[in-house]
């Protein structure tokens, strides 16, 4: 349960990111890949890698600022 502080995909979600990077690398403009999850092993390996992370709650509000601009 990847939720639930319980996964065990850790590596595999980390290595996905990492070689998503990885692709955009070269550009001037590259893309921002964020893992969203609310396991805390996930989030600290990806702070190891330096890749950032969100609850799944903060995206949730994020989604909603950006569909009502007026509530922001």
């Amino acid at each position: 349960d990847l939720y639930a502080n319980m996964g065990a995909a850790d590596h595999g979600l980390i290595a996905s990111a990492l070689d998503a990077i990885a692709v955009d690398e070269w550009r001037l403009f590259a893309t921002t890949w964020v893992i969203v999850t609310n396991d805390r092993a996930v989030e600290a390996t990806a702070a190891e890698h330096c890749i950032p992370t969100l609850r799944p709650a903060d995206l949730a509000a994020l989604i909603d600022a950006s569909s009502n601009p007026g509530l922001a």
